[in-house]
């Protein structure tokens, strides 16, 4: 594990130094809050409340947000009976929701730049891959991907890993293996390895393992535990990677605008390239302790692929990668320069 350099023991603990920090400096500021009534923000997740993601990482960023804010907005977090990975970029957008997660891949919107972080065998380490997009960011390399909203952050997911019923020891335990996939990048990938990937949306990824309509499930370590697919797969190949899961946190233009000079100094304070570091870093560690009880399962079990196959699937994906620089604007560019801003966050 690659750690980000940090004066705190981890991000929830910066998180609550940072609402300290920002309530001594802002309160010292000649802001009026008479002159300001409270705003709510409706912050749309599309998770359920009692999602792991939400609790251990989310929540506890809002809540020191709301304790900086001292009374100038309050952030809600809401569900997904209030906005869903389809309709969450319309609903920031439009002004239905404040703000809300951006689970780029999922909106059916057109984020063809970022999804570098998808590419197989790229990255890896949420906290590094995140402050990498966002360099990118800053640098103009995404083009005007995030033109309709005011990008507060990025929250690359843990690369996504294959779970199968029987032990996939070699590129030949591939073979024919029915797999789910929720990206073309890995679904490209696994046709190149051989396997026969099939596309199916989360909810219905147990009762597609249960009833064998798939052999094995690619996806991130919480969505294997938040969907119970522990109970079915216990082969774990972990050492071949299929990218990470891009997420934004976006806030509409109008609204923070809108917000008092104070309100958007609080906000500020805790987003931008600072925030995506901390946001990484929360990820990591969210991580780390899904993967902790992961190995603690019964009947889990891990492999991995030695450097010969590993060279085998570098040789076999080169298309995949390919294919993604010929297709995206500036694919290259974006490419060399994310491995570049990748490598420079371990220092």
């Amino acid at each position: 594990m690659i750690f980000i350099n940090t004066d705190a023991s981890s991000a929830k603990a910066w998180w609550k130094a940072k609402a300290t920090t920002s309530l001594l400096a802002l309160g010292l500021a000649s802001f009026s809050t008479s002159a300001w009534a409270q705003t709510v923000v409706r912050f749309a997740t599309t998770l359920p409340e009692t999602s792991p993601l939400i609790e251990e990482v989310y929540r506890p960023w809002a809540e020191e947000i709301n304790k900086a804010a001292d009374g100038e907005f309050e952030i809600q977090i809401l569900g997904p009976t209030f906005a869903n990975t389809a309709n969450i970029v319309d609903r920031v957008v439009t002004g239905v929701a404040e703000m809300g997660i951006w689970v780029l891949p999922a909106t059916g919107q057109p984020f063809p730049r970022s999804t570098v972080t998808t590419l197989p065998l790229v990255g890896g380490d949420p906290a590094r891959a995140s402050l990498a997009l966002w360099k990118l960011q800053e640098k103009g390399l995404l083009g005007d991907e995030f033109a309709e909203g005011k990008l507060l952050l990025f929250g690359v997911l843990a690369s996504n890993t294959l779970r199968s019923r029987e032990p996939i020891t070699s590129l030949e335990s591939l073979a024919g293996l029915k797999v789910r996939v929720s990206d073309k990048n890995t679904a490209d990938a696994m046709s190149a390895l051989g396997a026969s990937p099939a596309f199916i949306s989360p909810t219905e990824m147990y009762q597609a393992a249960s009833r064998g309509v798939v052999d094995a499930v690619i996806t991130s370590p919480d969505t294997f535990q938040s969907f119970r697919l522990t109970e079915l797969l216990h082969q774990h190949l972990i050492n071949v990677t299929f990218g990470g899961v891009p997420t934004a946190v976006v806030i509409n233009k109008s609204f923070y605008e809108g917000l008092s000079p104070k309100g958007r100094a609080v906000l500020d304070s805790f987003t931008g390239e600072d925030g995506t570091r901390r946001l990484g870093q929360a990820y990591d560690e969210f991580i780390d302790g899904i993967t902790a009880s992961s190995a603690n399962e019964p009947q889990y079990s891990a492999s991995r692929f030695d450097e010969a196959e590993l060279e085998k699937v570098r040789e076999l994906i080169s298309p995949v990668i390919a294919s993604w620089i010929e297709r995206t604007p500036d694919g290259q560019a974006v490419l060399d320069a994310f491995k570049a801003e990748y490598a420079a966050a371990a220092d």
